[in-house]
């Protein structure tokens, strides 16, 4: 089932500053593909829930805060911060 992977501003916002900050771009726009691809094939199988429908998922280095509309077929990637491997 493939699901449309949509990033609010605030959560792009969060991941520009994470790549600013980097010293491997090419390996956070790596992160960022992953994200998108895992979140869009099956994001229930990701991380855990939090409430009806917010999930929180690592993708090491990365923790991202998302939410999955149902009806749309939508992923919303609500924030993403540094955690480290």
């Amino acid at each position: 089932m493939n699901y449309t992977v949509v990033w609010r501003r605030e959560a792009e916002d969060q991941f520009t500053v994470l790549w600013i900050r980097s010293v491997n771009k090419n390996a956070m726009t790596g992160y960022m593909d992953q994200i998108d691809r895992i979140l869009g094939r099956d994001p229930h199988d990701q991380g855990e829930s939090r409430n009806e429908n917010t999930r929180l998922a690592f993708f090491r280095p990365l923790v991202v805060r998302y939410q999955i509309d149902e009806t749309a077929k939508t992923v919303y990637v609500v924030s993403v911060k540094w955690v480290g491997s």
